[in-house]
């Protein structure tokens, strides 16, 4: 089960990863203008939290270590499983 905390961190990492590769000349031109084309209409920090203060349940910065254990926990109990087909 991905956790909105996790979901926010994996898409606040892509961009990262994304600049990194547009940015470095020891990649191929081709795969730094797809990251550039990507980035483009990538969602923006102010759009991450705008998802996150309309979504939270969906994706939110960070939790505490507390709730997300609990979180964790539920999920496990009631056999919750991200696995896409």
């Amino acid at each position: 089960m991905t956790l909105p905390d996790e979901r926010y961190s994996a898409v606040f990492r892509t961009a990262e990863f994304l600049l990194e590769l547009q940015r470095r000349e020891d990649v191929p031109e081709d795969v730094r203008s797809a990251a550039r084309g990507l980035l483009r209409h990538y969602p923006t920090y102010y759009d991450l939290e705008r998802i996150c203060a309309a979504c939270p349940e969906v994706m939110v910065e960070r939790y505490e270590d507390l709730h997300k254990f609990i979180l964790q926990g539920s999920a496990a109990a009631a056999g919750d499983s991200d696995e896409r087909p």
